[in-house]
C-alpha cells in the first residue's frame, strides 16, 4: 500500500506485538520471542505480498504521531527501484482498482458528456499520487493545493487505451462495478462519434451514478485477491486504538447496499490470511481460536462495516 493505511497498519501492528511481548515477557513465557523489531520485508503483516515486500511503494514514507508531533522517515527511492517488471505491474493493477472502488467519479456537463477518472488526497499523500501517475503514465499533472492534491485525466482516448484493459481484466468489486460498464459504454460511444442533447447528458449521468444492479451483470466476488483488498483498505478503512480497553480495531464501512463486498472480504480474509509463522505460539493459538469470529460486520445506521 502506498497511503496513509499502510503505514497506520505497522504501527497497529506493532503496538499490539509490543503488548503481548511484554505479557509474555514479564510471565517468563517460554513462547516470547521478540518480533517487535520492524523488519524491512515487512514480516509483521499477515499477509506476505510480493508488490508489498520488494518494492519501494511507500513513497509517502512513514508517519507516526507522538506526543502530537508528526514523525517523518522518509525512505530513499530511486529510479531503478521504482521500475516494476510484469508481475508487480499486473499486482499495481489490481491495488490500483481496489483503491479506484472507492475513490471514482464521473461528471456530465451541462451539455455535453465529460469524462473524468483521478482521485483527490490529502496533500501528504502526494507520492500516492506521484506513483500511480508515474506507473500508469497518465498525461496530467497533479494539481497541488493549499491542503489538498488531485490527480485527474479526461482525455477519453488515453483513459480508452490504458484504463479500460485494467478495469476489463481486474474488475471493481464494488457497486461501481456496473457505475463502471454504464461509463465504459458512454465513453466508446461518444468516441465512436456519438452526440448527446441535454436530455441525453442528464439521462446517462443519472444512470452511471445511481448505482443500480444490471440484471445481465453480477459483480465477480470469485476475482476477490489480496492487492484488490488492500487497495481498497487504503481508501475505505480506517483503524483505532481504544487504550482504556486494550482494544485495537480496524474498520471498513459501506452503504447498505454493498453489503455483499464487505461478505465477500471477509470470507477472503477468513480463508486466506492467517497468522504468520514467526507469531509467538500463545498469540498464534489464541488468533485461529476466536479466527473465524475476529471479523463482524455491524450496522450502525444506514452503513455496514467490519
Amino acid at each position: 500500500m502506498i497511503k496513509w493505511t499502510m503505514i497506520n497498519m505497522n504501527l497497529l501492528l506493532m503496538f499490539l506485538m509490543i503488548i503481548n511481548n511484554l505479557i509474555f515477557k514479564n510471565n517468563n513465557n517460554n513462547n516470547y520471542n521478540n518480533i517487535t523489531k520492524y523488519n524491512r520485508n515487512m514480516e509483521l503483516y499477515s499477509i506476505q505480498s510480493p508488490y508489498i515486500k520488494n518494492m519501494n511503494v511507500i513513497k509517502r514514507g512513514y508517519h507516526t504521531s507522538l506526543n502530537n508531533n508528526l514523525i517523518i522517515v522518509q525512505k530513499n527511492n530511486n529510479e531503478d527501484n521504482l521500475k516494476l517488471n510484469n508481475l508487480e505491474m499486473n499486482n499495481f493493477h489490481k491495488w490500483l482498482v481496489g483503491f479506484t472502488d472507492g475513490s471514482f467519479y464521473m461528471k456530465g456537463t451541462e451539455n455535453n458528456f465529460k469524462f473524468f477518472y483521478g482521485f483527490h488526497l490529502h496533500k501528504d499523500d502526494i507520492s500516492c499520487l506521484e506513483h500511480i501517475k508515474n506507473n500508469l503514465k497518465m498525461p496530467s499533472n497533479i494539481n497541488i493545493r493549499e491542503t489538498s492534491v488531485q490527480l485527474t485525466v479526461t482525455k477519453k482516448q488515453w483513459m480508452s487505451d490504458n484504463l479500460l484493459p485494467i478495469f476489463d481484466k481486474y474488475p471493481c468489486m464494488t457497486m461501481k462495478y456496473y457505475s463502471y460498464y454504464k461509463w465504459k459504454k458512454a465513453m466508446i460511444d461518444n468516441l465512436n462519434g456519438m452526440t448527446y442533447n441535454n436530455n441525453d447528458v442528464l439521462n446517462i449521468k443519472n444512470t452511471i451514478n445511481n448505482y443500480e444492479v444490471m440484471p445481465n451483470l453480477k459483480i465477480p466476488y470469485d476475482k476477490m485477491n489480496d492487492y484488490w483488498i488492500l487497495g481498497f483498505m487504503e481508501a475505505e478503512g480506517s483503524f483505532e486504538v481504544i487504550k482504556t480497553r486494550n482494544i485495537c480495531s480496524f474498520n471498513i464501512s459501506q452503504h447498505q447496499r454493498s453489503i455483499e463486498t464487505l461478505k465477500a472480504i471477509k470470507s477472503y480474509i477468513l480463508t486466506n490470511w492467517k497468522p504468520i509463522d514467526n507469531t509467538p505460539l500463545m498469540i498464534k493459538n489464541q488468533l485461529l481460536k476466536d479466527w473465524d469470529s475476529s471479523i463482524k460486520l455491524t450496522k450502525p445506521d444506514k452503513k455496514w462495516s467490519y
